[in-house]
Protein backbone atom coordinates (compact mmCIF):
# COMPACT_ATOMS: atom_id res chain seq x y z
CA UNK A 1 0.00 0.00 0.00
CA UNK A 2 2.84 2.18 1.18
CA UNK A 3 4.76 1.38 -2.35
CA UNK A 4 1.47 2.83 -4.18
CA UNK A 5 0.98 5.90 -2.07
CA UNK A 6 5.08 7.01 -2.60
CA UNK A 7 4.25 6.22 -6.49
CA UNK A 8 0.93 8.53 -6.74
CA UNK A 9 2.58 11.35 -5.09
CA UNK A 10 5.51 11.63 -7.14
CA UNK A 11 3.32 11.30 -10.37
CA UNK A 12 1.15 14.25 -9.18
CA UNK A 13 4.04 16.31 -7.78
CA UNK A 14 5.76 15.89 -11.29
CA UNK A 15 2.76 17.52 -13.05
CA UNK A 16 2.21 20.33 -10.93
CA UNK A 17 3.97 22.90 -13.56
CA UNK A 18 1.93 20.92 -16.52
CA UNK A 19 -1.23 21.85 -14.20
CA UNK A 20 -0.34 24.91 -13.59
CA UNK A 21 0.77 25.78 -17.35
CA UNK A 22 -2.69 25.23 -19.48
CA UNK A 23 -3.90 27.69 -17.74
CA UNK A 24 -1.34 30.07 -19.68
CA UNK A 25 1.58 29.63 -22.23
CA UNK A 26 4.75 29.10 -19.77
CA UNK A 27 5.11 28.20 -16.48
CA UNK A 28 8.75 29.42 -14.98
CA UNK A 29 7.72 27.13 -11.99
CA UNK A 30 6.30 29.57 -10.42
CA UNK A 31 3.61 31.23 -12.41
CA UNK A 32 2.14 30.66 -15.88
CA UNK A 33 2.76 33.54 -18.61
CA UNK A 34 0.76 34.32 -22.06
CA UNK A 35 3.13 34.48 -24.42
CA UNK A 36 1.48 37.69 -25.65
CA UNK A 37 2.13 39.32 -22.16
CA UNK A 38 5.93 39.01 -22.34
CA UNK A 39 8.09 41.47 -23.43
CA UNK A 40 10.32 40.74 -27.47
CA UNK A 41 13.92 40.29 -26.99
CA UNK A 42 15.18 43.60 -28.10
CA UNK A 43 17.21 42.99 -31.41
CA UNK A 44 20.76 44.64 -31.27
CA UNK A 45 21.21 46.07 -34.61
CA UNK A 46 23.91 47.90 -35.27
CA UNK A 47 24.77 50.76 -38.31
CA UNK A 48 28.27 51.71 -39.79
CA UNK A 49 28.75 54.90 -41.27
CA UNK A 50 29.34 54.43 -45.44
CA UNK A 51 32.41 54.95 -46.41
CA UNK A 52 31.78 55.94 -50.29
CA UNK A 53 29.85 59.03 -51.51
CA UNK A 54 28.98 59.39 -55.58
CA UNK A 55 27.66 62.57 -56.91
CA UNK A 56 26.59 65.28 -59.72
CA UNK A 57 26.92 69.23 -59.15
CA UNK A 58 25.76 71.37 -61.95
CA UNK A 59 27.94 74.72 -61.52
CA UNK A 60 28.56 77.90 -62.39
CA UNK A 61 31.70 79.94 -62.85
CA UNK A 62 33.07 83.06 -62.02
CA UNK A 63 36.95 84.10 -63.48
CA UNK A 64 38.86 86.09 -61.43
CA UNK A 65 42.15 86.09 -63.75
CA UNK A 66 43.10 89.99 -64.67
CA UNK A 67 42.23 88.33 -68.53
CA UNK A 68 39.74 85.77 -67.49
CA UNK A 69 39.34 84.36 -70.63
CA UNK A 70 35.03 84.96 -70.37
CA UNK A 71 35.63 88.07 -68.28
CA UNK A 72 35.21 89.83 -71.59
CA UNK A 73 32.68 87.70 -73.36
CA UNK A 74 29.82 86.78 -70.68
CA UNK A 75 31.35 87.28 -67.76
CA UNK A 76 30.49 83.83 -66.52
CA UNK A 77 30.18 80.24 -67.16
CA UNK A 78 28.91 77.03 -66.90
CA UNK A 79 29.26 73.04 -66.13
CA UNK A 80 28.90 70.20 -64.29
CA UNK A 81 30.89 68.08 -61.74
CA UNK A 82 31.13 64.31 -61.04
CA UNK A 83 32.49 63.99 -57.64
CA UNK A 84 33.74 60.58 -55.55
CA UNK A 85 34.48 60.38 -52.21
CA UNK A 86 36.00 57.84 -49.93
CA UNK A 87 35.75 58.22 -46.01
CA UNK A 88 38.77 56.91 -44.33
CA UNK A 89 36.91 58.14 -40.84
CA UNK A 90 33.80 60.83 -40.24
CA UNK A 91 36.25 63.59 -39.93
CA UNK A 92 38.64 62.77 -42.83
CA UNK A 93 38.27 61.86 -46.36
CA UNK A 94 39.45 61.92 -49.90
CA UNK A 95 37.91 63.02 -52.99
CA UNK A 96 38.25 63.21 -56.79
CA UNK A 97 36.41 65.34 -59.29
CA UNK A 98 35.89 65.15 -62.87
CA UNK A 99 34.75 68.29 -64.02
CA UNK A 100 33.26 70.05 -67.33
CA UNK A 101 33.05 73.68 -67.83
CA UNK A 102 32.29 75.65 -71.39
CA UNK A 103 32.02 79.44 -71.45
CA UNK A 104 31.71 81.34 -74.80
CA UNK A 105 30.63 84.58 -76.27
CA UNK A 106 31.98 87.76 -78.06
CA UNK A 107 34.11 90.58 -77.57
CA UNK A 108 34.05 93.84 -79.41
CA UNK A 109 37.41 96.29 -79.96
CA UNK A 110 36.60 99.54 -82.20
CA UNK A 111 38.82 102.63 -82.94
CA UNK A 112 38.66 105.18 -85.90
CA UNK A 113 39.38 102.69 -88.55
CA UNK A 114 37.45 99.86 -87.81
CA UNK A 115 36.31 97.24 -85.04
CA UNK A 116 37.77 93.78 -84.91
CA UNK A 117 34.97 91.33 -83.11
CA UNK A 118 35.75 87.65 -81.26
CA UNK A 119 34.00 85.10 -80.94
CA UNK A 120 35.24 82.43 -78.66
CA UNK A 121 34.64 79.12 -76.96
CA UNK A 122 35.99 77.48 -74.43
CA UNK A 123 35.82 74.02 -72.97
CA UNK A 124 37.33 72.82 -69.53
CA UNK A 125 38.26 69.64 -68.15
CA UNK A 126 39.33 69.73 -64.73
CA UNK A 127 40.71 66.62 -62.83
CA UNK A 128 41.05 67.26 -58.83
CA UNK A 129 42.29 65.40 -56.46
CA UNK A 130 41.78 66.67 -52.79
CA UNK A 131 41.80 65.89 -48.84
CA UNK A 132 38.49 66.84 -47.35
CA UNK A 133 37.89 67.68 -43.26
CA UNK A 134 34.27 66.88 -42.44
CA UNK A 135 31.59 65.65 -39.88
CA UNK A 136 30.13 62.84 -41.54
CA UNK A 137 28.67 60.92 -38.57
CA UNK A 138 24.97 60.05 -40.17
CA UNK A 139 23.77 56.50 -39.87
CA UNK A 140 20.26 56.06 -39.92
CA UNK A 141 18.27 59.78 -38.89
CA UNK A 142 18.74 63.05 -40.93
CA UNK A 143 21.11 65.31 -41.27
CA UNK A 144 23.71 67.83 -41.87
CA UNK A 145 27.75 67.02 -42.78
CA UNK A 146 29.54 70.24 -43.39
CA UNK A 147 33.07 69.81 -44.96
CA UNK A 148 36.30 72.00 -46.38
CA UNK A 149 38.35 70.51 -48.68
CA UNK A 150 41.86 71.42 -50.43
CA UNK A 151 44.00 69.85 -53.11
CA UNK A 152 45.77 69.83 -56.62
CA UNK A 153 43.80 70.60 -59.91
CA UNK A 154 44.67 69.47 -63.40
CA UNK A 155 43.22 70.92 -66.34
CA UNK A 156 42.89 70.48 -69.99
CA UNK A 157 41.76 73.38 -72.20
CA UNK A 158 40.21 73.46 -75.56
CA UNK A 159 39.76 76.59 -77.66
CA UNK A 160 37.58 77.77 -80.52
CA UNK A 161 38.22 81.00 -82.46
CA UNK A 162 36.48 83.01 -84.61
CA UNK A 163 38.23 86.64 -85.17
CA UNK A 164 37.06 89.06 -87.92
CA UNK A 165 38.71 92.48 -88.78
CA UNK A 166 35.89 94.99 -89.98
CA UNK A 167 37.46 98.17 -91.57
CA UNK A 168 35.25 101.65 -92.39
CA UNK A 169 34.32 102.92 -95.86
CA UNK A 170 33.83 106.76 -96.80
CA UNK A 171 30.17 106.66 -95.65
CA UNK A 172 30.69 105.43 -92.34
CA UNK A 173 29.63 101.02 -93.47
CA UNK A 174 31.43 98.37 -92.24
CA UNK A 175 32.86 95.70 -94.28
CA UNK A 176 35.26 92.51 -93.39
CA UNK A 177 38.69 92.26 -94.75
CA UNK A 178 40.06 89.58 -92.69
CA UNK A 179 39.01 86.20 -90.81
CA UNK A 180 41.14 84.16 -88.47
CA UNK A 181 39.58 80.84 -87.05
CA UNK A 182 41.54 78.92 -84.62
CA UNK A 183 40.13 75.51 -83.52
CA UNK A 184 40.98 72.80 -81.41
CA UNK A 185 44.07 74.34 -79.89
CA UNK A 186 44.67 72.82 -75.83
CA UNK A 187 46.77 73.78 -73.67
CA UNK A 188 47.55 72.17 -70.17
CA UNK A 189 47.44 74.15 -66.47
CA UNK A 190 48.23 73.25 -62.99
CA UNK A 191 47.05 74.82 -59.74
CA UNK A 192 45.18 73.93 -56.57
CA UNK A 193 41.61 73.94 -55.39
CA UNK A 194 40.37 75.23 -51.73
CA UNK A 195 36.34 74.91 -51.55
CA UNK A 196 33.65 73.81 -48.60
CA UNK A 197 30.03 73.12 -48.36
CA UNK A 198 27.05 71.84 -46.31
CA UNK A 199 25.51 68.67 -47.45
CA UNK A 200 22.04 67.02 -46.43
CA UNK A 201 21.32 63.65 -45.70
CA UNK A 202 18.03 62.99 -46.09
CA UNK A 203 18.48 59.00 -45.04
CA UNK A 204 21.60 56.74 -44.70
CA UNK A 205 21.97 56.99 -48.20
CA UNK A 206 20.30 59.91 -50.52
CA UNK A 207 22.41 63.44 -49.94
CA UNK A 208 21.96 66.77 -51.63
CA UNK A 209 23.84 69.76 -51.08
CA UNK A 210 25.49 73.68 -51.80
CA UNK A 211 29.10 74.59 -51.93
CA UNK A 212 31.65 76.65 -53.63
CA UNK A 213 35.19 76.55 -54.24
CA UNK A 214 38.11 78.43 -55.51
CA UNK A 215 40.37 77.27 -58.44
CA UNK A 216 44.00 79.00 -58.82
CA UNK A 217 46.00 78.16 -61.54
CA UNK A 218 49.61 78.64 -62.07
CA UNK A 219 50.12 77.93 -65.70
CA UNK A 220 47.48 80.37 -66.74
CA UNK A 221 45.82 82.68 -64.50
CA UNK A 222 43.19 83.73 -66.90
CA UNK A 223 41.30 80.24 -65.63
CA UNK A 224 40.93 80.40 -62.28
CA UNK A 225 37.97 81.23 -60.94
CA UNK A 226 35.36 80.92 -58.32
CA UNK A 227 32.58 78.04 -58.77
CA UNK A 228 29.26 77.95 -56.98
CA UNK A 229 27.47 74.55 -57.32
CA UNK A 230 24.45 72.46 -55.87
CA UNK A 231 24.67 68.27 -55.79
CA UNK A 232 23.08 65.69 -55.27
CA UNK A 233 24.66 61.70 -54.59
CA UNK A 234 24.14 58.48 -52.90
CA UNK A 235 25.85 56.98 -50.21
CA UNK A 236 27.25 53.63 -49.83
Amino acid sequence: MKKYIIIFILIFTTNIPYTYAQYGDYYDGKQSYNYGDMEKPKKNISYENKKHYIGISPSLYIPTGKTAYIKDFTGIGGGVDLRYKYNLHKIFAFAGTLRYNYAGGSDLNENTDGKITINTDFHLIDFQFLAVLQYDDIKVTKGFIPYISAGMDVAVSIENSKTTTYRNDGDGSLYPINTIKRNGETSSNVGFVVGGGLRYSFSNNFVTGIGVDYTHVFTNHDYSGVRVFIEAGYRF
